[in-house]
């Protein structure tokens, strides 16, 4: 059998921070908890469910080992998976492959 040769995954970081997450053009956002993290892609939770391949935006504090700081970030991405969260009876746990990265502005006090 022939190996294939693999891309290497993008570190990812485990967190529990809150995350703001809408389908595209909806005017409602829903709140969820991002569980890990990467340069390319989440694992969230939310109880609002998002179909597979629907286009999503969110918005939450990326951890420093991602962007060199802890900004908080706008981000379009895919839905590339989703299922029940085992931890949580109405919760649903979907990944979503990001499409593209904005440091939003830091608010000064």
């Amino acid at each position: 059998m022939e190996e294939r040769s693999r891309v290497p995954r993008a570190q990812r970081v485990t967190t529990d921070t809150e995350i703001l997450y809408s389908k595209i053009a909806e005017l409602h956002w829903h709140v969820g908890t991002v569980k890990n993290v990467s340069s390319s892609g989440l694992l969230f939770v939310g109880e609002h469910a998002v179909g597979l391949g629907e286009p999503v935006e969110m918005t939450f504090v990326a951890p420093a080992e991602i962007l060199d700081a802890s900004p908080q970030v706008y981000c379009t991405a895919l839905i590339v998976r989703t299922g029940a969260d085992p931890a949580e009876d109405a919760a649903v746990e979907m990944g979503a492959r990001i499409t593209h990265w904005q440091r939003l502005p830091v608010e000064s006090s």
